[in-house]
């Protein structure tokens, strides 16, 4: 989709909707400032989630967290290719005591997520390892 004024427009009046979601590969046409001026004026309870599909894009990753963070919505955007999705499906696959015990530290190092779901999520697993180590150490 092509975010611009008309399509948040059409999208916030939209008296059925819960929610809107906008898949896009970038920026809108017309200006980033225009279609968050919209928002702002339409005044609506619906969330705007983002979906980024090319998150090389550092200035339409800004635009498109303002849209969401704006609206109370979230932004997501592709994990960085296989890599990350192996990493992820590792992290959430594999049993937290196995993943403080391993050796290899590096194996379980989370990486940097972009997207709001992901940042929230390792961040969770990151605090539930940190306890789980505190744990071990108090019953030794």
């Amino acid at each position: 989709a092509v975010v611009s004024t008309q399509s948040t427009g059409e999208a916030l009046s939209d008296t059925q909707a819960e929610a809107v979601y906008f898949m896009t590969d970038g920026k809108p046409e017309t200006s980033c400032k225009a279609v968050l001026d919209r928002v702002n004026k339409l005044q609506t309870s619906l969330k705007i989630h983002t979906i980024h599909q090319a998150n090389e894009d550092g200035e339409a990753m800004k635009f498109l967290k303002k849209l969401s963070k704006r609206t109370g919505g979230r932004y997501h955007c592709p994990v960085g290719g296989c890599e990350g999705s192996a990493v992820s499906h590792h992290l959430l696959t594999t049993d937290l005591n196995l993943l403080s015990q391993q050796e290899d530290k590096s194996s379980t190092v989370i990486p940097s997520y972009k997207g709001d779901d992901l940042k929230l999520l390792s961040a969770e697993i990151r605090r539930a390892k940190k306890f789980l180590v505190h744990s071990q150490e108090f019953r030794e």
